[in-house]
């Protein structure tokens, strides 16, 4: 039996179409659908319902998925075992925006260092749509702010905590972090963001009134408006305050200063766990740096 024919049945199992999974294995659905119909000649069954448009999965499709999940792990673990590992040079990683600058970088850094011949496919979005998509497997991993609950089939790992800091142009009114929220206009991150609920959760909580007019999807938007005194804003702060215009003055939000912590999401049925490991080993290492 041919592990080609087992990948694409999962794959078309998690995206739901043979076109999609034709991208996710970097091949043509021709090839998709030569593979699958190579496996169903070896199992004698039929896996797919081809009266249909697109194909739906059969009962005996259905029931194989996770029997073949099951045998691609053995597989990859016995490949392993044996010094003739097939790790997959393959890593798709999805981050939120705020971490474009602050972590990636360096990470991508290490990784090129310790694995040169990795292919990495990088994603941006939002901590509730990453998370989705580890889940559907467009990804095999995200580093987002940790959300407050996850599905039963993800598993998430808390890699550092940053303090949330107000920043403002050293020009703008107000000596207080408070002030400076309550007197001059607000720059609001997207308000969809997990960190932005996280701040406006602290800003009703401490009854702290702002005119905001503006939203930004990215830090560096953010950032750039504040740096030319058009507002003040709450960001995520921590050792890159340094990397901060020098026009921009940073002063810790509220006291007990509000924290979000960062962590990765992963399935815990991944056939990548080893390279996942090593992924939070290197920035847990940057951190240590």
């Amino acid at each position: 039996m041919d592990v080609k024919g087992l990948k694409a049945l999962v794959q078309i199992g998690d995206t739901g179409s043979f076109g999609e999974a034709a991208d996710q294995l970097d091949i043509s659905i021709a090839s998709v659908s030569l593979q699958i119909s190579a496996l169903e000649n070896h199992l004698g069954v039929k896996l797919f319902d081809r009266k249909t448009r697109p194909p739906l999965l059969t009962e005996a499709g259905l029931t194989l998925i996770p029997r073949a999940r099951k045998l691609l792990s053995d597989w990859e673990e016995l490949s392993g075992s044996f010094g003739q590992s097939q790790k997959q040079n393959r890593i798709r990683i999805g981050v939120v925006h705020t971490l474009v600058t602050q972590l990636l970088p360096s990470l991508l850094k290490t990784l090129s260092h310790t694995h040169p011949d990795l292919q990495l496919g990088l994603t941006t979005g939002l901590t509730h749509v990453l998370e989705k998509d580890v889940l559907n497997r467009k990804l095999d991993c995200a580093l987002i702010t940790m959300p407050d609950d996850t599905p039963a089939e993800l598993q998430t790992t808390l890699l550092y905590t940053q303090p949330m800091t107000v920043i403002a142009h050293k020009s703008a009114n107000g000596k207080t972090w408070r002030e400076l929220l309550q007197k001059n206009p607000y720059v609001r991150f997207a308000r969809h963001a997990q960190v932005a609920k996280a701040i406006e959760a602290e800003l009703t909580h401490r009854n702290i009134s702002i005119s905001s007019t503006m939203e930004i999807d990215t830090l560096e938007g953010v950032i750039a408006l504040v740096k030319n005194g058009l507002g003040v804003s709450i960001v995520p702060g921590d050792r890159d305050d340094n990397k901060l215009p020098a026009a921009v003055q940073t002063l810790p939000f509220s006291r007990p200063g509000l924290e979000r912590n960062l962590g990765i999401v992963t399935r815990h049925d991944t056939e990548k766990a080893e390279l996942l490991r090593e992924v939070i080993s290197a920035i847990k290492a940057q951190r240590a740096a």
